[in-house]
């Protein structure tokens, strides 16, 4: 098999640069020699194939490169050692020889590396995300939930008017649970992408709304000689979604939501909704086709 990202892999001869931080003493700014490493990678699987090993990593912070190194003994029975040098979270590695131990990554740049991370083995199966939900846990706090099968790792991309807040790589890639924050008004798009050996990705998105905040809105009057059976649930409806029906009435809110009514009795409507429904964006108006 042809390894498909050869031109990013070489051997490595690796010489690192020394970090520095500013400090100020009496007003004079000095640096000072630190030690500065990237982020370890929080996953690292392989899968057995023909004469060698499929390996997929998750990215690491700051990361500009990987190092796959692993011991093998040569023809002589010589335990020997290789590092790979990789630009991506994935490879196919060929052994020299017989493998000796675990194989291992690192991330680095040019101010060093990271610890190793050691491989766990994973059983091939086929990409798939098989559950993606999200829901309001508390006022200022959402929660996603997932279910992944073939999946090397999980990320989470939070948006807010098409712009990235967040991105969380590593996680578990075959179920967990991920708290956002999200505060009352705010909308946000959150994405969950699974990653396989070869790359592939499967991807969907939820969007979450935060408790609507209506600044504008204003308490209106309470009329003795009218049932107003809606006036003390506090809904912001949008006046031009009301939609009636011989037995419902319809309407959609401002926090995304619509809304469906029974009525209890020829002149009134039930105290609780039919359903409600969550919807991708607002609803500014119904057509009523007769």
């Amino acid at each position: 098999m042809d390894n498909w990202f050869s031109a990013d892999v070489y051997k490595c001869n690796c010489e690192f640069e020394q970090a520095y931080a500013p400090i100020v003493v009496s007003d004079i700014t000095i640096f000072i020699p630190i030690e500065l490493k990237p982020e370890q990678s929080s996953q690292f699987w392989q899968t057995s194939i023909d004469g060698g090993y499929n390996l997929a990593w998750s990215p690491a912070d700051q990361a500009q490169y990987y190092e796959i190194v692993y011991q093998y003994k040569s023809a002589s029975g010589q335990l020997l050692t290789d590092t790979i040098k990789v630009n991506a979270t994935n490879y196919i590695l060929k052994p020299k020889g017989s493998l000796s131990g675990a194989i291992q990554v690192r991330s680095c740049h040019k101010y060093g590396c990271s610890g190793f991370k050691y491989s766990q083995t994973q059983v091939p199966t086929r990409l798939e995300l098989n559950a993606f939900t999200g829901k309001l846990v508390s006022p200022q706090v959402a929660q996603i939930a997932w279910n992944a099968s073939g999946a090397t790792y999980v990320s989470v991309t939070e948006k807010e008017n098409g712009r990235v807040l967040f991105t969380t790589n590593g996680l578990s890639p075959r179920s967990g649970t991920k708290n956002i924050n999200i505060y009352p008004g705010q909308h946000k798009s959150i994405t969950l992408t699974a990653v396989g050996f070869g790359g592939q990705r499967v991807s969907r998105t939820v969007n979450i709304a935060g408790n609507f905040v209506d600044l504008s809105r204003q308490k209106g009057t309470k009329h003795t000689k009218y049932l107003q059976p809606f006036y003390e649930k506090n809904y912001s409806i949008v006046e031009r979604s009301v939609l009636y029906t011989d037995s419902s009435v319809y309407f959609a809110t401002q926090d995304f939501k619509l809304y469906r009514f029974d009525k209890s009795t020829l002149n009134n409507y039930q105290t609780e909704p039919t359903w409600v429904l969550n919807t991708d964006g607002l609803i500014a108006a119904f057509f009523k086709v007769v």
